[in-house]
């Protein structure tokens, strides 16, 4: 039986619309095609915002400003300098020459970081006294005139400011932590390791597309904690650098809030630190001075450090933003 040539038309004039209708009277076209394009467009533009995160947590947007002119060295020749270089592998003492030749091929060593991409281990090749005692500090202090004790002047006001926040905002941190101790009993000397760890919690970084990184990933990527017995040589010797990028914080004991020793290991050399404050400190530094990318797990955290502490390059990211905010608040009675 044959159809209605009125019904092949109907037919064909539904089947076409179901297929693509085009919008008029300021509404959207509709139909199979229109919807599988706009599933596209939506797709694309989620990879497109994906591509873009994952492009700001490790593309050279953390750069740090050029090597500043008027360095002791910037009136030498690359003889004089490449001497005074090459006498530094060598020698140990006198350490006020040491400290002194260290600071004049400053300017030097940094743009070989900066301008020419030396990698850390190349740059520790050339110039071995760097992680030597007050070396990293002097190049930051070249670098940042007038910050290289910002954490220390700072940290004994900053540090109850940080426990406060986190105990409004992160209130189980002490469990993150393994706090065995109320807050509210810290001396003003004792709080300064929580605060040093809770930037790691608060303003913790990203992991690829799924948003913000765990407490536990933000703590693993910016330190390690092993037992005190820990062989610190053969640990340095296992590190794997793609599981472990450096610097780090590496703590020996049972508590990481009171380690026994706080080490920062750099190209799989371990820095002895007088603190676990110091060891943040330190390891900011390293970070700083070597022009190494944060890693985006605890990114917000070196932030913190780089903007709020040592007032560089201001940071405008929420969880800072919010801290800001806060802390003007507190600051004026504003509850």
């Amino acid at each position: 039986m044959s159809c209605p040539s009125h019904v092949h038309c109907w037919f064909n004039r539904v089947a076409s619309g179901a297929f693509y209708t085009k919008g008029k009277n300021n509404l959207p076209a509709f139909g199979w095609l229109e919807d599988h394009l706009r599933y596209i467009r939506k797709k694309e533009k989620r990879l497109c915002s994906w591509r873009r995160l994952e492009t700001e947590s490790t593309s050279p947007s953390d750069k740090r400003q050029d090597p500043p002119s008027g360095t002791d060295g910037e009136d030498m020749s690359p003889e004089e300098l490449g001497a005074m270089t090459e006498w530094l592998k060598h020698n140990l003492e006198p350490s006020t020459t040491v400290t002194d030749y260290m600071r004049r091929t400053a300017g030097q060593r940094m743009r070989l970081i900066r301008e020419d991409g030396k990698s850390v281990g190349e740059i520790l090749q050339s110039d071995q006294r760097l992680l030597d005692a007050g070396m990293i500090e002097q190049d930051f202090d070249i670098l940042r005139p007038g910050h290289k004790t910002s954490l220390y002047q700072t940290w004994e006001t900053f540090a109850p400011k940080i426990v406060s926040y986190a105990q409004i905002t992160s209130p189980a941190w002490s469990e993150a932590l393994q706090c065995q101790k109320d807050v509210l009993v810290y001396s003003s000397d004792e709080i300064k390791n929580p605060a040093s760890l809770l930037i790691m919690i608060l303003f913790r970084g990203r992991s690829g597309r799924k948003g913000a990184c765990s407490v536990v990933n933000s703590l693993r990527s910016s330190m390690d904690v092993k037992p005190d017995v820990t062989s610190v040589e053969q640990y340095c010797k296992d590190i794997e650098k793609e599981d472990r990028p450096q610097p780090f914080i590496l703590v020996l004991g049972s508590n990481q809030l009171s380690p026994q020793q706080s080490f920062v290991i750099v190209e799989r050399r371990p820095i002895l630190q007088p603190s676990l404050m110091a060891a943040v400190d330190y390891c900011f530094k390293c970070h700083y001075v070597f022009d190494i990318n944060y890693q985006p797990q605890c990114k917000g955290a070196w932030q913190f450090l780089q903007s709020e502490i040592n007032e560089i390059d201001a940071v405008h990211s929420n969880t800072i933003s919010a801290f800001r905010v806060w802390l003007v608040n507190a600051d004026t009675g504003v509850h």
